[in-house]
């Protein structure tokens, strides 16, 4: 059994470092959604999200310089 978790590790890792040059997109994609959200759930009536989709919005924000700094490593 620990042989088959090493090597599903393994392949995990390589599938990660496959998609790290997708990092800056999947994070600015995430930015805009959550903008999109904070606009939306209030016109729909659901105000009480808002302050979570704030919250994602401003991680979103520290991560996208993040995302593009280690890409370009």
């Amino acid at each position: 059994m620990g042989d088959l978790l090493d090597g599903l590790r393994g392949e995990v890792g390589a599938v990660g470092v496959d998609v790290v040059p997708l990092a800056p997109a999947a994070a600015v994609g995430f930015a805009v959604m959550q903008t999109s959200a904070t606009g939306i759930h209030p016109r729909l009536g659901d105000r009480r999200v808002v302050a979570l989709n704030l919250t994602l919005l401003a991680i979103a924000a520290a991560t996208v310089p993040l995302a593009f700094a280690t890409t370009w490593l």
